[in-house]
């Protein structure tokens, strides 16, 4: 049960109301960036993404 006891980084504790958010994205301001991957569509074209995240209980 996570009341407190186990404790993550920095010493901050780990209670039951904890959570976690993954938000893929783009790179952040890559419009800005002529190196960094564009993340603009063409009229008529399409994205497709697909994460899948695995996660194992030890």
């Amino acid at each position: 049960m996570m009341d407190g006891a186990d404790v993550g980084k920095d010493g901050t504790p780990y209670f039951s109301s904890a959570g976690i958010a993954l938000e893929p994205q783009g790179y952040p301001d890559a419009v800005h960036w002529a190196n960094f991957p564009s993340i603009l569509l063409d009229v008529g074209e399409e994205y497709t993404f697909r994460a899948v995240y695995q996660f194992t209980v030890e």
